[in-house]
């Protein structure tokens, strides 16, 4: 079983209205929309751990004001779920004109559980998280 750490709380920046936006964006126009992009979501996998981690008798403590821990049987721990989507482009370096990677964040967590059942602590029958 795998237990995964998701969080469970808004975002700051999904608070924003419109306007608010058009002001980051006015103040910080280089990152804003790099950084806004990147912002956890509710139901984003922030970490996986193998079973008992967070609900065993000698489990850590989280936040849980604002973090959740989903448990699902048969799945194996795998860090990948846990790992941001980024986008890589080849970009020319500077003064020599040789190509050079460049890695955009794009979202802070690829997997998602866009809907879990309320509670802290939840256990799933079945694998239920998406590529976000």
């Amino acid at each position: 079983m795998a237990e995964f750490l998701v969080f469970d709380k808004n975002h700051w920046m999904d608070m924003l209205n419109a306007a608010d936006i058009e002001q980051m964006r006015a103040r910080y126009p280089k990152t804003w929309d790099e950084k806004y992009l990147a912002r956890y979501r509710r139901g984003d996998i922030i970490e996986v751990r193998p079973d008992g981690y967070w609900t065993g008798p000698k489990a850590l403590k989280f936040n849980r004001e604002a973090f959740k821990v989903v448990c699902v049987p048969g799945i194996a721990p795998n860090q990948s779920f846990a790992e941001p989507k980024v986008q890589v482009r080849m970009i020319p370096e500077s003064g020599t004109g040789k190509l050079m990677s460049q890695e955009t964040l794009l979202k802070r967590s690829r997997w998602r559980f866009p809907n879990t059942p309320s509670g802290k602590i939840v256990t799933l029958p079945t694998m239920s998280a998406v590529q976000a």
